[in-house]
């Protein structure tokens, strides 16, 4: 603890012993910082939404963001606003005994490790974007309170065959699929003049089957139905191509590929239901969670430092104020 200083010692030595304890414990620098805001007695110092600030115009990944973002302080009232929710999702987490552990931490950001590629690639973002790992930490923990208690306010919602129906048959133009012949040549030299062979009128699979060193060259280059997604970055060129047109060459493993495009259709219902059912159940989840958001915001005692503007209970967001906040 930081020992109470005399009113008899010279100021300038208060400020050293100051310093010093702000650099063994944030924490008690937090205190004596001015509030940003205060949420049921709870402070947001200004030195928070100033870390958010900081740390933003560090991810080239929000450049769009911010240039929506500027003007007259808009950046630091967002990040405000975003500060009070989460506050607020805290408070009522911890009287509800709804908990993030580290080792729930270090499992999402091992899920997303995972789905990047591994830790290279995953090494790679983090670094581009500027994110260090304490930093990280902060997010996913932050993201993954809010999907419990999405997933606590959204535990009564229930999607049933006939609304995943209907969201399907008004929905179509979603459930894109293509059915296409492929073949793969170990170069690039050779998929073009495997091209230039179906351009000349030699049919796709006889040159597949000959040819092709994927496993598809069994069937003369027949790998089905196939939406834009699973093509990967061939999927907008494939989706855009004629029946018949042929797509190529595109550097895959183990080659450079050619596709024919052969027929197009809407997915069947029954393929597509897991994943309608599951952007409905994410839909309902967000709803849920705003809805939830819109409650407790207007049952929680805001108070905004005039300088930021003030809390709108309606709108649910802080609005400008009289003074100038920095761009």
């Amino acid at each position: 603890m930081v020992r109470v200083i005399s009113s008899r010692l010279m100021r300038s030595r208060h400020l050293i012993v100051l310093a010093a304890a702000c650099a063994l414990a944030a924490t008690s620098c937090a205190a004596l910082t001015p509030a940003a805001a205060i949420v049921n007695s709870e402070k947001i110092p200004e030195s928070e939404v100033e870390q958010e600030v900081l740390q933003l115009r560090e991810d080239p990944e929000a450049k769009e963001f911010l240039k929506e973002a500027s003007g007259r302080g808009q950046l630091r009232r967002q990040i405000l606003g975003t500060l009070i929710r989460t506050e607020v999702s805290r408070q009522y987490a911890e009287r509800n005994r709804i908990s993030v552990t580290e080792a729930d931490v270090d499992r999402d950001i091992e899920q997303a490790r995972a789905q990047v590629g591994g830790e290279e690639a995953f090494e790679e973002i983090l670094k581009s974007r500027k994110i260090s790992r304490d930093r990280l930490r902060v997010l996913i923990r932050r993201n993954a309170l809010q999907q419990r208690i999405a997933e606590i306010a959204a535990k009564d919602v229930r999607l049933d065959e006939a609304v995943s129906r209907s969201f399907y048959d008004q929905n179509p133009s979603r459930f894109p699929e293509v059915r296409v012949s492929q073949m793969t040549l170990r170069t690039r030299p050779e998929a073009e003049q495997a091209m230039a062979q179906v351009n000349s009128g030699r049919p796709f699979a006889e040159i597949a089957r000959a040819q092709s060193v994927d496993p598809a060259a069994r069937s003369g280059g027949d790998v089905g139905w196939l939406s834009a997604e699973q093509f990967g970055p061939a999927g907008e060129q494939v989706q855009a191509a004629p029946i018949g047109g042929i797509v190529g060459p595109l550097q895959v493993a183990g080659g450079f590929a050619v596709y024919q495009v052969r027929e197009r259709r809407t997915a069947p219902f029954e393929e597509v239901r897991p994943q309608i059912e599951q952007q409905l159940s994410q839909q309902a989840r967000e709803q849920a969670l705003q809805q939830f958001l819109e409650r407790e915001l207007k049952g929680a005692k805001i108070v905004v430092n005039p300088k930021y503007g003030k809390f709108d209970a309606e709108e649910l967001l802080v609005t400008r104020g009289p003074q100038s906040l920095p761009e």
